[in-house]
Parts: C-alpha cells; structure tokens; sequence
C-alpha cells in the first residue's frame, strides 16, 4: 500500500561507485566529446530535444543492438511495429484513459483517434487483442525496439537536464504472454533478463519493489530496476518489470 515512499529496495548490485575527484554531469561529459548535440537538437525539436552525433550515435546504437541480440538469442522474436497507434491500443494496455494526457495525439481526417507510442509495451500487449490464443501455443515471447515519444509536461527540474527525461528517447521492450499457471515463471524471466543485461554493462543498481500507489493500475505488481547517477547523487529507474495477471485479458 501507500506511495513512493514505501518503495523497498529488494537488492543491490556491485558497490556504490565513489570518487577521488570532481564529478561532472553527464550533459557535459558528452557535449565535450561531441557525442551529444543539445543545441542543435532543440533548434529542431524544441525542448527536451537533443540529436547523437558521431560516436554517441555509435554507442547509442551498439546498445540497442546488444539488447536485440540478447533478446534474440533467449528465444524472443523480434518485432517492428507501428509508432502511431489506435486508442483501442492505449485503452487495451490500461494506460488510456488516465494517461492520455501524456501521449502526443494526432489529429485525423477520418475522424480516429491516434497517438505516438509512448512505449512498445502498449502495441506489444495489443497483438492478439480479439483473438482466441490455444494453450500450446504459449508462450509467446516478443520484444521491440521503438523510439517513444512522451509530452513529459511539468517535469522541468533542475536537476533533469540533458537525457534524463526526453520528448523522445530509444527503448527496447519485452513482453510475454503464457497461461496463469506459467505466469511466476515468466515473470521470474523477465526480472532475470532485465537485471543480467544491466549487469553484464557493469552498472551499480538497486531493484526496488513498488508500492501499489507508484505503478499503474492495470498491473499487479513492480520491480524496478534503478542505476545510480553519481553527478546526482540518486538513482533512476532505466528498467521496469511488471506482471499485469488477466488484467488486459479482460
């Protein structure tokens, strides 16, 4: 029960990391070496903007790529799916109707309701809507690469400059669908493939079990996988992983 504040940290990985001098945060580090261009990338996108350049598209590439490959490799089929969406996606999701102020809405001419992906999670749950799925042939494993795009209104903090919250960011996302029986199981996966492909980067975290209030209403429970940012002096969640039961089912 309650909020944030009764979060509980289940685990940490490796040491908290200290240093023997000056930590800088990481806009600087990466508008120095020329691998992130937050200039330019408002003139085009206006806020909460920002273009890769050189090698930090390289590097921001390579990570997407190692969690493709990885995800292939553990038995999950690949997917491209659309960025914009219907609103039977965001509802079928349990995102819509309380997020649908979050979500960039696109007017058209026929009338429908569209949206950008906030995350792959909302298609990838949508792929059988409507459909009878046999027992055999579950579980089904799928996972996307997207970019996502959130309106983030109100989240100008200080502290939340550079890439920390974004208008569009890149994700990759896993979702499994398996009978009620099998559904400890797939979760455990999940958590487990979510926690090595951090811990195979060599990234300090804690994973945190959220209180019903911090996670949304559609799911049954949380763990989220938090790094530590050292200019910050906090950490932030880069992974979440949630078991929803038979809620989109019905």
């Amino acid at each position: 029960p309650g909020g944030k504040e009764n979060n509980i940290v289940l685990t940490t990985y490796l040491d908290k990391p200290t240093f023997d001098f000056s930590i800088k945060p990481h806009y600087e580090i990466l508008k120095e070496k020329n691998m992130i261009d937050y200039d330019r990338g408002i003139k085009l996108g206006g806020n909460k903007s920002w273009i890769y350049t050189g090698i930090g598209a390289r590097l921001e590439w390579a990570l997407i790529n190692y969690f493709i490959d990885t995800h292939i490799k553990n038995g999950f089929q690949f997917m491209m799916i659309p960025y914009m969406l219907n609103y039977e996606c965001g509802f079928g999701a349990g995102q819509f109707p309380k997020f649908t102020d979050e979500v960039y809405t696109i007017n058209n001419e026929d009338g429908n309701k569209k949206f950008l992906l906030p995350t792959a999670e909302t298609a990838l749950v949508n792929l059988h809507r409507g459909e009878l799925l046999k027992e055999e042939e579950l579980p089904k494993k799928y996972f996307a690469y997207t970019p996502c795009f959130r309106v983030e209104a109100g989240s100008n903090r200080p502290d939340e400059k550079g890439m920390i919250r974004g208008h569009q960011f890149n994700k990759v996302e896993m979702v499994e669908y398996t009978t009620p029986e099998d559904g400890e199981r797939a979760w455990e996966e999940l958590l487990g493939k979510a926690e090595r492909i951090v811990q195979k980067l060599g990234l300090h975290y804690r994973l945190v079990k959220l209180a019903g209030g911090d996670y949304a209403h559609g799911m049954a429970r949380t763990y989220d996988i938090e790094i530590y940012i050292p200019s910050m002096d906090r950490y932030t969640e880069v992974s979440s992983v949630s078991t929803a039961l038979n809620y989109q089912e019905r």
